[in-house]
């Protein structure tokens, strides 16, 4: 007889299931870290822009008192905080006063998460995709300009919103997101920039008239009455806990402009912003500023997204996919335009108000160009081939979206080329001088190009109606619509670092409306280089600095002169005289009279921009490389001037018994 055990048998090991990552974990990672390394890359490398150096001073002498100067107060509260966190931990330089919008710009591309529940993985994915890739975006992000932070607050509080109505719509009641768009929506108006407050007014306007939209289309769309739809979104609005988003609207103002009560005075740059709003409708942000610059700037950096979205918007209506999300994104980016073109204060910043919606409908509606569709295949007349799950031919639109891209690179070289033989006629030349320059033998390679340019192109068109006669117009258009996509997302990213980074100091770029010249910075290093013989290194130099253009106390020169707090600034030449280290704007030298022997040196500091006064001839190489015949317009100059007996190098104490000082 066989003996049971009756011990209890040990149990058994339970197997655990191996950690998996998904393929849309890494792509996200492979995604933010990219955008994040050309974020910074060169951060602190890129001369300050005037507009930027105005911000940094304004946050800085309130977080450092001793800092040469009087700035006003500022006017983004966000800023503010932002770089006066930056400024305490890391110092003032170049890459802590822009690394808060940095953070923003991040932040940004993470938004879209909020989505995903409604929009799907696949155009989520490719909503932070289209956000990373934006020059507009880019360019914001990587300067020292709180105006991205609107693209920030708007994205959540229309995600939010969106949530608070799902969660109502479900029976569930009023939700913490309904405190979370009261938030957002505080920051958007109250605390990010200037024109928060004005794309608030158009994200409610975009609202009310989709809904109104939507109301006028519900019989045909829904089969039930519009006014059902103005009844739940009253009774959506009724159910509100408006006394709690209140309080919650107020706080978040409070807290955030204040440093959480630290600096109280930080409510006045509400205030500031708040004014700021109502001063841009009848005044330009720089006096240099073109009326409409928001929406030229959209079309100079963001052609290729607006080609999309209008092509996504035709293709949504005619597959009946426009509803109430398509319309107010529509709406807005309508409205935006509206607001770049209208908007006196508008800089080419305000492009990113249009981008955001637009990269919307550009993700809905790129979805239907990697779908699998029934393939009709006419070999020949009587050789006719189906593949109605369209699997079989799947591979075909990804190989003729890889001609059209290559079709698309050969025309941008062509064009760029015509470009660069045009820079080669004569300023001033008359039509005939100039046709007779573009015959000499040396313009050879431009007639070439300016033939295959238009040769390519026709080439494009007809292979794609042979496309069309063989696989169908679908597959034409699929491969087509890729082949647009993959080449706007390749040239966005390049044409976004050669605005922020390559053409930074180019007066031929657009989105400046004036560049830094290098002699800035190489003002800054003489400085040092007198206080290494002076001061053993030490900032601690006294230099009268005569306050005019290019000159500023809160400008470009002030935030160079910011670690010399000894720095003076004086309102005339006589206040300047018989000190050992001057700073003047650019004036005659033989008119100059500064009580005794100086030698001087000028540094040119700002030009204006060239760009919104191009030509015809310019016009083509300006549109490719942002390049005009001449790059020499108006420029702002400094001169530095130094004492005879500073610039030999007496010792202090010869100065004393000469009595010199």
């Amino acid at each position: 007889m066989q003996a049971v055990s009756t011990q209890p048998s040990a149990p058994a090991t339970a197997k655990q299931p191996p950690l998996t990552i998904s393929l849309e974990v890494v792509a996200y990672a492979v995604l933010i870290v990219a955008a994040l390394l050309l974020r910074i890359a060169d951060l602190d490398s890129v001369p300050m822009a005037q507009s930027e150096a105005q911000s940094a001073m304004r946050t800085l002498q309130i977080v450092a008192p001793n800092t040469p100067g009087d700035a006003p107060a500022p006017d983004s509260p966000l800023l503010f905080v932002t770089q006066s966190l930056a400024f305490s931990f890391m110092g003032a330089s170049e890459f802590s006063a822009r690394l808060g919008s940095v953070f923003a710009g991040m932040l940004l591309l993470l938004l879209p998460m909020l989505f995903r529940r409604y929009l799907g993985r696949e155009r989520t994915f490719l909503l932070t995709l289209l956000l990373a890739v934006s020059p507009t975006v880019f360019v914001t992000t990587r300067q020292a300009d709180a105006f991205i932070w609107t693209a920030v607050f708007a994205m959540a509080t229309v995600a939010f919103v969106w949530r608070a109505w799902s969660d109502a719509s479900r029976a569930n009641g009023p939700s913490s997101n309904v405190l979370w768009s009261a938030a957002s929506a505080a920051g958007l108006v109250f605390l990010s920039d200037s024109g928060g407050s004005l794309l608030a007014l158009i994200l409610a306007v975009a609202a009310w008239l989709a809904l109104w939209w939507s109301a006028i289309k519900a019989p045909d769309e829904v089969d039930e009455s519009g006014e059902v739809l103005f009844q739940n979104a009253r009774s959506w609005l009724q159910s509100l806990p408006w006394r709690p988003m209140l309080l919650t609207t107020a706080g978040v103002t409070i807290l955030a402009s204040t440093l959480f009560m630290v600096y109280p005075a930080g409510l006045g740059h509400v205030g500031n912003m708040l004014a700021n709003t109502l001063i841009g409708f009848i005044r330009p942000a720089v006096e240099t500023m073109p009326a409409g610059l928001g929406f030229a700037s959209l079309i100079v950096y963001e052609l290729g997204f607006v080609v999309l979205a209008l092509v996504a918007v035709v293709s949504l209506m005619q597959r009946g996919r426009f509803g109430y999300v398509q319309r107010f994104m529509l709406i807005w980016m309508l409205l935006a335009m509206a607001a770049g073109l209208l908007y006196r204060g508008a800089t080419p910043a305000f492009a990113i108000w249009a981008v955001v919606p637009m990269a919307f409908l550009i993700a809905d509606f790129a979805v239907s160009l990697f779908a699998n569709l029934p393939v009709v295949v006419y070999w020949t007349e009587g050789l006719v081939e189906q593949d109605a799950t369209g699997q079989r031919y799947a591979w075909m639109k990804y190989a003729i979206s890889l001609l059209i891209i290559g079709a698309f690179v050969v025309v941008s070289v062509h064009f760029q080329e015509i470009g660069r033989g045009l820079q080669r006629v004569p300023i001033g030349a008359s039509l005939g001088d100039a046709l007779a320059t573009l015959r000499e033998p040396l313009m050879a390679e431009f007639r070439y190009s300016l033939l295959f340019f238009f040769v390519t192109l026709l080439f494009i068109v007809i292979s794609l109606m042979l496309v069309a006669s063989i696989w169908g117009n679908r597959s034409m258009l699929q491969a087509l619509g890729i082949g647009l996509l993959a080449y706007v997302i390749g040239t966005s990213i390049g044409g976004g670092w050669q605005t922020a980074v390559v053409h930074a100091d180019n007066p031929a770029e657009y989105w400046y409306s004036t560049v830094t010249e290098p002699d800035a910075y190489l003002l800054r290093e003489t400085l040092y280089e007198v206080s290494q013989r002076e001061t053993s290194g030490e900032p601690l130099i006294s230099i009268v600095a005569v306050r005019g253009t290019a000159l500023e106390q809160d400008g470009l020169v002030g935030w160079l002169l910011r670690d010399y707090p000894n720095t003076e600034y004086v309102g005339t030449f006589a206040e300047a005289a018989r000190h050992p280290i001057v700073l003047l704007p650019e004036v005659n030298f033989d008119m100059l009279s500064l009580g005794g022997d100086y030698v001087g040196q000028p540094f040119e500091i700002l030009q204006p921009s060239l760009a919104y006064d191009v030509n015809v001839v310019d016009s083509v190489a300006w549109m490719g490389q942002r390049r005009l015949r001449s790059l020499i317009g108006e420029q702002y100059s400094v001169s530095l001037w130094l004492r005879q007996d500073v610039y030999d190098g007496l010792p202090q104490e010869e100065r004393q018994r000469l009595g010199i000082d």
